[in-house]
C-alpha cells in the first residue's frame, strides 16, 4: 500500500478526545512506576525462557501447597502475575500504537517538508519574474537553509579513500554505500 499522499482528517475534537482517552488511561495505570536506569540493570528482563519458568514454577506452587514458604503467598503471587500478563498484553498494544503514530508522522513530515520545499522554489521562481514581495519571503525561507550549507565538506583524501574501501566482496564500495553505514 503506498503511503505516498496521506489525506488524515484528524479534527480538534477528536484531538481533544484521544487526549482525554490518554489521560484516562494513565489514571487507570496509576499504579505504574518508573525506575532508575541503574535499577534497570540491576533486574533481570523477562523474556520468553524467563516467562516460561514463571510460568511452570507458579503452576507447581500452586499444585504442591506442601512445598509453598510463607514468605511467598500464593494469593499475592497469583495476582502479580496476573498483572504482569494483562500489563504485558497492553504494553504489545501500546507500542504497536506508538510505532504506527511515529510511522504516521513520519509520512506526515515528508509531506509537508515536500509542500514547502515546493512553495519555496515556486516563490524563487516568481522571484525570477519580478513578482512583487517574493524577495522577502525568499530571503526569510532561505535562512533555515543557512545552517546546512554550513556543514563541513568532504576533503578529496576522505572521499578517495571512501571510493577505495572494499565490501564484503572484495569489491570497491560506493560512496554512498558508506555513507548509508554512517
Amino acid at each position: 500500500m503506498s503511503h505516498e499522499h496521506l489525506n488524515i482528517e484528524f479534527e480538534d475534537a477528536d484531538f481533544e478526545l484521544c487526549k482525554s482517552d490518554l489521560e484516562t488511561l494513565q489514571n487507570r495505570l496509576s499504579f505504574a512506576i518508573n525506575i532508575s536506569l541503574n535499577e534497570k540493570i540491576g533486574y533481570r528482563r523477562m523474556g520468553k525462557i524467563t516467562h516460561a519458568f514463571v510460568e511452570k514454577s507458579i503452576i507447581l506452587y500452586r499444585q504442591y501447597p506442601e512445598l509453598r514458604v510463607s514468605f511467598i503467598p500464593l494469593d499475592k503471587w497469583e495476582n502479580d502475575w496476573a498483572v504482569y500478563q494483562r500489563l504485558l498484553e497492553l504494553q504489545i498494544k501500546i507500542k504497536n500504537l506508538e510505532s504506527r503514530v511515529a510511522d504516521t508522522l513520519t509520512m506526515l513530515g515528508k509531506q509537508n517538508t515536500n509542500a514547502a520545499l515546493n512553495f519555496y522554489n515556486n516563490l524563487k521562481k516568481a522571484q525570477k519574474f519580478n513578482v512583487p514581495g517574493t524577495k522577502a519571503f525568499v530571503e526569510d525561507l532561505g535562512s533555515f537553509f543557512k545552517e546546512q550549507r554550513k556543514k563541513p565538506k568532504k576533503t578529496k583524501a576522505v572521499a578517495k579513500s571512501k571510493g577505495k574501501t572494499a565490501n564484503l566482496k572484495g569489491k570497491a564500495a560506493k560512496p554512498e554505500d558508506e555513507e548509508a553505514k554512517e
